[in-house]
């Protein structure tokens, strides 16, 4: 190597850091300047622990979770370090006391917690994929492949929007059959070397994770929309919904996530999802029993009543309430016929059976 040509020993030093950490350093860096400036009327250069921890807590103050503050504490010491500043007043005691001292009263008051996105139960899955019964018949089979897989794999989105037909294949193994996803390391990878590959079988309690059947049903659709798709096709495919309702497949393209909207400082709630505006009417016993019971899309019912929380019940409280009663008489029959027999002559109508359930809770004949 000539010697014009070797880098300087700063350039070899900074390379040590990624851009991203770099980038991330200076953030900081320049918020600790403006607040040294503007709130404590100090040099920054001369600031000393007491700075460094009111800095801190300023960033607290704006909602920044103790990891976030962490990071601040990491790109003064940086800061410091350059300067040639001994000792380093990000690293003094004080300034420890005051990170350690932060995580652990988040940690004891759950407030960090408060703040993640937490995982969805099978319960929450399956009111997800059941609110898809209403999309179009291609675009609900996808995403419920997609979710299921996603799901059983502990897969990234990322991940799955980057699988191409080559990298997914069903397999049967004796009297069992399994879902193969390969993921690359890389989209550049060797399929030898810089691979991982993923069996994913049914787990047949829920329905919503017989992932074997929903990517049956799935490839079925594809091969119906394009029966000649080359291996290299993204599994899914970008689309826009049509005038008349149609997805426009574009196959060379993967499916774009929708733009995230600006983060909240809670998770949002299931009926953000599945949103029950209106309990539908029943106008008998009869209908009263299937809702509470099995869900009926048609009706905008996409699962049963019984599964209701007062969270996704955003109208019609009262009428859920007196589904409540009367399911307190369902319980005690395992058909319908049966309980037809029991309130015989009061079953007719939805009035006079809730009536007659109200006037034996009433009496304790339940």
């Amino acid at each position: 190597m000539n010697a014009t040509t070797v880098p300087s020993k700063a350039t070899i030093q900074g390379s040590f850091r990624a851009a991203s950490t770099t980038r991330t350093y200076l953030t900081y860096q320049k918020q600790f300047f403006l607040f040294c400036q503007e709130v404590l009327a100090v040099d920054p250069a001369s600031a000393g622990p007491s700075a460094c921890t009111d800095f801190f807590h300023h960033l607290y103050g704006q909602g920044k979770t103790a990891r976030t503050v962490d990071s601040a504490k990491t790109a003064l010491v940086a800061y410091f370090r350059d300067l040639k500043v001994d000792p380093n007043p990000a690293r003094d005691v004080e300034s420890k006391q005051y990170v350690v001292g932060l995580q652990k009263y988040n940690k004891k008051n759950n407030i960090d917690d408060e703040k993640k996105a937490h995982p969805l139960s099978v319960h929450e899955l399956s009111c997800l994929v059941n609110s898809l019964s209403t999309s179009h018949l291609f675009v609900g089979a996808m995403y419920r492949f997609l979710l299921s897989a996603s799901y059983l794999g502990c897969f990234r989105i990322s991940e799955m929007l980057n699988l191409t037909w080559d990298d997914v294949a069903i397999k049967n193994d004796g009297d069992s059959q399994y879902v193969s996803i390969r993921l690359r390391w890389h989209k550049k990878a060797s399929v030898q070397s810089d691979c991982q590959i993923y069996h994913l079988v049914d787990e047949k309690s829920f329905p919503c994770l017989r992932v074997c059947g929903l990517f049956g049903d799935y490839v079925n659709f594809v091969k119906r929309a394009s029966p000649n798709l080359a291996t290299k096709s993204f599994v899914f495919p970008a689309y826009t919904i049509e005038a008349n309702g149609t997805p426009k497949l574009n196959c060379v393209s993967r499916a774009v996530p929708v733009a995230a909207a600006a983060k909240s400082q809670r998770q949002t709630t299931l009926d953000v999802f599945v949103s029950h505006v209106i309990v539908p009417t029943a106008r008998s016993a009869q209908d009263a029993w299937n809702q509470w019971f099995t869900g009926d899309p048609h009706v905008g019912l996409f699962q049963p009543l019984r599964s209701f929380n007062r969270q996704m019940i955003r109208a019609d409280r009262r009428k859920y309430s007196e589904r409540l009663t009367l399911s307190l008489a369902f319980s005690k029959y395992v058909s319908f016929e049966m309980f037809e027999a029991a309130y015989a002559g009061h079953t007719s109508s939805y009035s006079n059976t809730l009536i007659e359930v109200r006037k034996r809770k009433r009496e304790g004949r339940l």
